[in-house]
């Protein structure tokens, strides 16, 4: 009798127990988490660049793949690289780009727009960006910095500080940004001062040194008190004329102001090129590239491109230039082409 009593009791106890063990399942509340399925890597964005000069030129290339780097640090962007690239060359040198399956090819400077142009149409699915370009296409864009209204602020400060009423704009050759600086130049000089004198003068190469300082003497012999400038590896022939005339200099700067760089600099036109690859780089992994248009990095954006004086020069004029580059950005001054 008390066995049987023990077993019904136990045979309760055991009903009740499956019970509560059904339903707490039922309810959930002790099912294991689901098992996670590990997180897709995404692939890189594959990005590739060709430079028509050689990325530690101390000037414009090295100025570009500083650009291209700093994409690749913040925006994790995996990076190829074409460099000392010769117009002949440069058809061949896309096309071993696009054979690495890449998704963003990036021609530097307008010499290679006309390769880029060929090669882009033989790969419809890899999209261009032409730095400092003047052509687009289906997968072709172009994106540069707005050169003539820098340059435009040069010419008002030199329009303000000429003491002779002469001023020269010097180059090694004429391509799309050097052309814009000059327009941007003269416009700047007769925005202030209609009476002076602006000349221009292109030696025909921007790293032979010895043909960058014959052109300088030549434009202060003439009578020019104020030169600005656009050289790549020829800037030290503007630095030896500096030595054996007395003239002031304004700097049309690749990079960044280099105030420092010369006792002679009264001003340096800030047109820096890393934040406008940054720029390109960074608009396509955000969609927001225009394809196939033109984008123009202008005023508005400080950290590319503006105008600083330098110690040798009239800080007295900073609220002056100060208004003309508000009167540009709102529109209120109409620049040339």
């Amino acid at each position: 009798m008390h066995i049987r009593n023990y077993s019904d009791k136990f045979g309760k106890f055991s009903i009740l127990l499956l019970l509560l063990i059904s339903a707490c399942t039922a309810g959930g509340a002790t099912e294991a988490p689901p098992t996670e399925a590990p997180p897709t890597e995404v692939p890189s964005i594959k990005v590739g660049m060709l430079f028509p000069g050689s990325t530690t030129d101390a000037g414009f290339s090295q100025a570009g793949f500083f650009g291209l780097q700093r994409a690749e640090e913040e925006l994790g962007v995996e990076t190829f690289i074409r460099e000392s690239v010769e117009v002949p060359d440069q058809q061949e040198a896309f096309r071993d780009l696009a054979a690495q399956d890449l998704d963003l090819i990036i021609g530097f400077g307008s010499f290679t727009q006309d390769a880029a142009l060929e090669v882009a149409s033989e790969f419809p699915d890899i999209q261009f960006v032409i730095i400092f370009g003047t052509v687009t296409a289906e997968n072709v864009a172009a994106m540069r910095l707005d050169q003539v209204a820098a340059s435009f602020l040069a010419g008002v400060f030199a329009g303000l500080t000429t003491e002779t009423g002469q001023v020269a704009w010097l180059a090694g050759i004429q391509f799309p940004s050097s052309l814009q600086a000059e327009v941007g130049f003269k416009a700047g000089v007769e925005y202030v001062n209609p009476d002076v004198t602006v000349t221009a003068a292109y030696s025909g190469n921007m790293f032979d040194v010895a043909a960058a300082k014959e052109a300088t003497l030549a434009a202060v012999d003439a009578g020019a008190d104020i030169i600005y400038f656009m050289y790549n590896e020829g800037t030290p022939g503007v630095f030896a004329a500096a030595e054996e005339r007395e003239f002031a200099l304004l700097n049309n700067a690749s990079r960044f102001g280099e105030c420092e760089a010369n006792e002679n600099y009264v001003a340096s036109t800030i047109a820096a090129v890393p934040p406008v690859v940054f720029a390109a780089v960074e608009s396509f992994v955000n969609g927001t590239l225009d394809a196939s248009g033109t984008s123009i990095v202008g005023l508005a954006n400080s950290d590319a491109i503006g105008f600083e004086i330098c110690p040798a020069g009239d800080a007295s004029l900073a609220s002056q230039i100060d208004e003309v580059k508000a009167a540009i950005i709102s529109g209120e001054i109409d620049l040339p082409e």
